[in-house]
């Protein structure tokens, strides 16, 4: 990547008396903002006199972009600019023990008592869009406390010590681990200053929507989590990876973050080891642009139509349903279903939901059905760009021999 010119601005913004304003230093590779990657990194645990020291320790986490092998499919898209924003806090560093409050620093980082890197994304997301001249991903720096540094006894008393033996806490500063949200949860990553090989991989998290492909916990994702695998593009929920069928050939199993009935394109990725590794195959197109994707259009049923009649065998509480619909697009999508019981006044509560990966454009399932009544089936076709509309059908269940119908399944309307 050719960087064409290195800036420094100062914006001022208004601010508590006394205050140091936040302060700018952009690395400029293009100022066509709609075209650019503007990747904005803010400081949190440095005081006022350590800017030039924030400067530092930034380029030296930017250098995973600018000059790292794995990180060539970045350099090979669209050019990336780079903006440093440093925000003074009142204390030096931010703790590393989990559970230990946040200190007085810009975006009140901390690890929660469940050992989870966090920080005030609101309030990191307001200075970005204040100070930066664009923003397409949202870093906070970390510079954490020393592993050594005494807790004063008013300070403990405070801090609600976690528990759990479950839980992989950090046991010193090295084992915070960096996280990151994909772009429609806000493309933004935490990370810590003794991170910077891990960086890599938080990107492909926040501006590719590229999901984890190592393994933590024994067996398959629950049904409420499927669909965050489901609109993975490096990852899926059918054993064949027809997926990435164009690109390549295999798939094993293992990743976004389960041992079983999830599965990746190759061995080796970063998104398997994030501080090692060169980005796989698919990653790799997904990171060029070749699987860019727009927010989906709605689904179209096509099972049940509107008005339907479903039958009870006489004594039974479950149905079967068997809906099926229509959906244009290739891009790794994830269907939501919502069945929902219409009461005589209108309104509806909701009886079951569930998400099937995009490849599928049909699905089966029982639910407990206590009353006879109309019901409203909806659908909408979500992935990393945005939402469909939610398409409703309705149809009415009645017991066997009240009228005609087909009995256990949603079929087409009766007369």
């Amino acid at each position: 990547m050719t960087w064409l010119r290195r800036i420094a601005l100062a914006f001022l913004l208004a601010g508590p008396a006394g205050a140091q304003e936040p302060r700018l230093t952009s690395d400029l590779a293009s100022t066509d903002w709609a075209r650019a990657v503007d990747v904005v990194i803010l400081s949190e645990g440095y005081v006022r006199a350590e800017e030039q020291q924030f400067l530092a320790d930034a380029r030296r986490l930017a250098d995973a972009i600018r000059v790292d092998p794995d990180a060539a499919p970045l350099r090979a898209g669209p050019p990336i600019n780079l903006h440093f924003v440093f925000v003074p806090g009142r204390d030096r560093g931010a703790p590393w023990q989990a559970g230990r409050p946040a200190r007085r620093t810009p975006f009140g980082a901390h690890v929660t008592p469940e050992g989870s890197f966090d920080a005030d994304d609101a309030q990191a997301d307001a200075v970005a869009a204040e100070v930066a001249p664009d923003v397409d991903v949202v870093v906070v720096l970390a510079r954490l406390t020393p592993a050594d540094e005494p807790i004063p006894a008013s300070a403990r008393r405070r801090w609600a010590r976690a528990e759990g033996d479950d839980l992989d806490l950090p046991e010193d500063p090295d084992d915070v681990r960096p996280n990151a949200d994909v772009p429609t949860d806000g493309a933004r990553i935490r990370t810590t200053t003794l991170d910077p090989e891990a960086f890599l991989h938080e990107l492909g998290h926040a501006l590719y929507g590229l999901g984890d492909e190592y393994e933590e916990y024994p067996g398959a994702p629950p049904e409420d989590e499927r669909w965050e695998v489901a609109v993975c593009p490096n990852l899926t929920l059918e054993r064949t990876g027809r997926r990435w069928k164009d690109i390549v050939d295999t798939a094993y199993e293992g990743g976004g973050l389960w041992k079983k009935g999830v599965w990746r394109p190759e061995r080796r990725c970063r998104m398997r080891e994030s501080r090692a590794d060169a980005f796989c195959l698919v990653c790799q197109d997904v990171i060029r642009g070749g699987r860019e994707v727009d927010a989906p259009g709605a689904p179209e049923w096509t099972r049940p139509a509107d008005d339907a009649v479903v039958l009870l065998p006489a004594g039974q509480r479950r149905l079967k349903l068997e809906p099926r619909w229509r959906h244009r697009g290739d891009a790794p999508v994830s269907f939501h279903l919502d069945l929902r019981r219409i009461s005589p006044d209108g309104r509806r509560r909701q009886v079951w939901w569930d998400a099937v990966e995009g490849h599928a454009r049909r699905t089966t399932f029982e639910v407990g059905v206590q009353k006879a009544g109309t019901y409203a089936l909806g659908i909408s076709a979500v992935n990393l760009a945005g939402e469909s509309e939610v398409v409703w059908t309705t149809f009415t269940v009645r017991p066997a021999g009240a009228t005609s119908g087909l009995v256990g399944a949603l079929g087409e309307a009766t007369d």
